[in-house]
């Protein structure tokens, strides 16, 4: 098989250099990026033969970014994956195929191969148009019935429990049949259960699977002949991966010492020690409550909120000794100790008062070197857990790090993401050389703008001062940003008429939405936390609006001690759905 020019595009940076392992052992040449105005800048450089974009990320989702790569690479085989079923926003963008995270490690490399056994450019869009090929595809690859091809993966390439590949990659047919494919639950693969809890690195695993090619082993097998995995361990990780067909199983097994939510976070890698002391020191500010401010700041969905707080509840409740990540469990499957010796030391435990390992050693059973291990073993399993927790909990969220996943637009917000606004989103909107968002007062020293844009959706009403060229500017930039959530029951607020303030005040009805300031930047630490945004009589969300604003940004972005603030005045003036590129009418 011949290398192909194979671009990656996904802000979770382990699953980047994942996928880049996986491609590169194939021999492909691989170029990654974070998101996709860089994917798109890079495009705009070269041709890719192979696409792969995520869904959910700041800045730009993946169906439109797979929408504008197509003007630049109109050629290229482009591959749509999502935790979750995005294989209908895929199609309807112009993708190829979709591909579900939790099998793309499997289904990847064949679904390469193919494309290139029946040429290239040729063999999933040929699925698109004749769906028996669907069935075709999935008989030659063994989904359906016997192996016949012999030039398929190695037998078990990830998961030495079951089939190399456990369900099909969506070949868009009816949305009906997408959704029924992607949302199949299934097992977590053996190999990102090892990768997330650090028993071995992603170059460990690429080895391996390049190994296992030339040899008929199990994964099990090539990762311990290698020396980058203990053979005591396999059970152990195997019994954890018996539960992890779905995020109900993720967080019933939660086991261990009970953490603080900081804690469960840091352990899986999804925030960074930063990230926390912002929001704690938020915390101590405001006193709310640290999931909360989390969710607000984009680190955390609401789902995945619920599933962690679920998890960290069943870390203090008992837990049948069959359960994988206690400590007793672990032994057992390590082959340290039997049934029979893990009673007798429970039952002694209670008497004495002492800890299950020191039992077991007074006992004879282990070795002090054993416990030590198992708690070593105890704890990567549980970051596996963790990180499969947040995965799987990830529903409606832009994409994470760290495993980021985006914001939830919900309250004020730290990335761009939230409720994903830019120009190339205007669709069929019209310009309107009247809209405009001005600065009339500016202490902090914002960049000016010259593109404005205003939408109301299912979801959300904004409007924003951006910098952009034009509509379809996939380096937009926002400066200014006005959102209102629309509530889940109910219509939009009236806003006619009326004074809102940004922080609770007596005199005036507080703002049901938020007031951000990006300056051009993805992310921010600025708050507008005070403040008045006032709207004209005539004023209504789903038409004509008009106003002005005098607020107070505080940045907490700034090394000045104390934090400093900023007034900011000024007015808008939108047609809701509509957008101005108008340079000289810029603040």
């Amino acid at each position: 098989m011949r290398a192909l020019d194979v671009l990656i595009i996904d802000d979770n940076e382990s699953t980047r250099d994942l996928l880049r392992t996986l491609l590169e052992f194939e021999g492909h040449s691989v170029c990654c990026c974070e998101n996709g105005v860089s994917g798109l800048d890079l495009m705009k450089e070269r041709r890719f033969e192979i696409i792969i974009t995520d869904y959910l990320m700041p800045m730009m989702k993946g169906d439109e970014v797979t929408r504008q790569a197509r003007r630049f690479c109109p050629d290229s085989f482009i591959i749509g994956c999502s935790i979750d079923a995005r294989a209908l926003q895929f199609a309807n963008a112009g993708a190829d195929t979709f591909l579900n995270k939790e099998h793309i490690l499997q289904q990847l490399p064949p679904l390469i191969r193919e494309r290139e056994a029946h040429g290239e450019g040729t063999c999933a869009r040929a699925f698109l148009s004749y769906p028996r090929k669907n069935k075709i595809f999935m008989e030659k690859h063994d989904i359906m019935g016997s192996r016949s091809s012999s030039d398929c993966p190695p037998r078990d390439a990830f998961n030495p429990r079951s089939h190399w590949l456990q369900e099909p990659s969506v070949a868009f047919g009816s949305a009906k049949e997408s959704s029924m494919l992607t949302q199949k639950p299934s097992r977590r693969p053996f190999g990102q259960i090892l990768v997330d809890g650090g028993f071995l690195t992603t170059s460990d695993l690429g080895r391996a699977l390049e190994e296992q090619k030339q040899s008929n082993e199990l994964l099990g097998q090539v990762l311990v002949r290698m020396g980058v995995l203990e053979a005591t361990d396999i059970n152990a990780v195997l019994a954890v991966q018996e539960r992890l067909d779905d995020i109900n199983g993720a967080v019933k097994i939660a086991a261990g010492v009970r953490k603080m939510l900081g804690a469960l976070l840091l352990q899986a890698g999804h925030i960074t020690e930063e990230e926390l002391g912002q929001a704690l020191g938020e915390q101590q500010r405001t006193g709310g409550k640290l999931g909360e401010i989390l969710v607000r700041r984009g680190l955390l969905t609401e789902q995945q909120l619920d599933r962690l707080l679920d998890f960290q509840q069943n870390q203090q409740t008992s837990k049948p000794a069959s359960n994988p990540l206690r400590l007793g469990q672990i032994l057992i499957s390590s082959g340290y100790i039997t049934r029979q010796q893990l009673d007798a030391a429970l039952l002694k435990q209670t008497r004495s008062g002492k800890k299950l390992g020191e039992v077991l050693v007074e006992e004879g059973y282990v070795k002090p070197q054993h416990i030590t291990h198992a708690i070593r073993v105890q704890h990567m399993l549980m970051t596996s857990v963790l990180v499969a927790v947040l995965s799987l909990g990830t529903l409606t969220a832009c994409g994470s790090g760290g495993g980021q996943t985006g914001a939830v637009a919900t309250g004020e917000s730290t990335t761009a993401a939230t409720a994903a606004v830019s120009p190339s989103d205007t669709g069929k909107a019209v310009q309107n050389t009247t809209d405009n968002f001005t600065v009339s007062y500016d202490e902090y020293g914002l960049l000016k703008a010259n593109f404005f844009y205003s939408t109301c959706n299912d979801s959300f009403w904004s409007i924003q001062a951006d910098i952009a060229e034009n509509v379809w500017d996939p380096n937009f930039k926002t400066v200014l940003r006005i959102d209102i959530q629309k509530p889940a029951a109910g219509d939009m607020p009236v806003v006619g008429g009326k004074t809102f303030a940004i922080e609770d005040n007596a005199q005036y009805e507080k703002f049901p939405g938020s007031f951000l300031v990006f300056n051009g930047q993805q992310s921010t630490l600025r708050k507008v936390e005070s403040g008045t945004i006032s709207f004209s009589q005539d004023s209504t969300l789903s038409g004509d609006v008009s106003g002005s604003y005098d607020v107070m940004l505080t940045d907490y972005d700034s090394t000045i001690s104390p934090t400093p603030h900023y007034h900011l005045m000024g007015t808008f003036s939108f047609k809701v759905g509509t957008y101005n590129s108008a340079p000289a009418a810029a603040s």
